[in-house]
């Protein structure tokens, strides 16, 4: 199996070209089977993908779907059950190997390149044009907050699109707020531990240090912390007013 990504895997949309290339470190060396596009609403375009034999399985029209059925057998070919089937596995393991097989790895190799541009580009802008260089160190928070560089005109010292632009990298909702020259980031995240609520700090002291860096005026002073969504009160349950203070029921 490939090694993990950080780009979004969705089944059901995605390309069969970027799954096998994704879940797969050999997927060049992959046979693929069409079966028709009526199975992808269902399932997606990749159905099935077999690691022991290297065969993948794909809801995709092939050749022996596109061309017409009268094309390709004669009228006698038809009538005789045996002949047609006989006919038919031959023709569909010629087209796999020669048209459907092709067409295929041409289209996995641009996903490959696709892939390497998008992973790489950002960080080839940045080096070259803002004289920015990622550490190894930089998690993928970080990394997603630097691809805002480029655009960073329209939302440094924007709070506002500041606070929505981490609410999209962080997965979060956040809120944000102003004390004079202090800007406070407040990221709302429910159910924490203990040791999830430390290493959710220590996970945002790194994206925090880089916002403020690159997106606030030098004067500003960034703070940020994390609490849980806001909840009413009710009789008998305990309040979560932040992961510091909680307010039981008497007795």
């Amino acid at each position: 199996m490939g090694e993990k990504t950080d780009r979004n895997i969705n089944d059901s949309v995605s390309s069969a070209e970027f799954l096998l290339s994704t879940l797969c470190s050999n997927a060049d060396e992959y046979t693929v089977s069409y079966c028709g596009e009526s199975r992808r609403t269902l399932f997606g375009e990749l159905l099935n993908i077999d690691t022991a034999y290297n065969e993948a399985v794909v809801a995709r029209d092939g050749m022996m779907q596109i061309l017409p059925e009268g094309l390709l057998f004669g009228k006698e070919e038809i009538k005789d059950l045996v002949e047609y089937n006989k006919k038919k596995e031959a023709l569909d393991e010629f087209f796999t190997q020669n048209f459907d097989n092709p067409v295929f790895h041409t289209g996995l190799k641009w996903e490959k390149k696709l892939s390497w541009l998008e992973e790489n580009l950002s960080t080839l802008v940045l080096k070259e044009l803002f004289d920015i260089t990622l550490g190894s160190t930089a998690n993928v928070e970080v990394k997603k907050l630097a691809q805002q560089i480029p655009v960073g005109q329209y939302i440094k010292g924007n709070i506002k699109m500041l606070s929505l632009v981490s609410q999209h990298i962080l997965k979060h909702d956040v809120e944000v707020r102003e004390s004079g020259k202090q800007i406070i980031f407040t990221v709302l995240v429910d159910n924490l531990s203990a040791t999830e609520y430390l290493e959710e700090k220590k996970q945002l002291s790194q994206y925090f240090s880089k916002l403020a860096e690159w997106f606030l005026p030098y004067d500003c002073q960034c703070s940020y912390e994390v609490k849980a969504h806001e909840r009413h009160m009710k009789l008998g349950k305990k309040l979560i007013l932040n992961y510091n203070t909680r307010l039981w029921k008497r007795g």
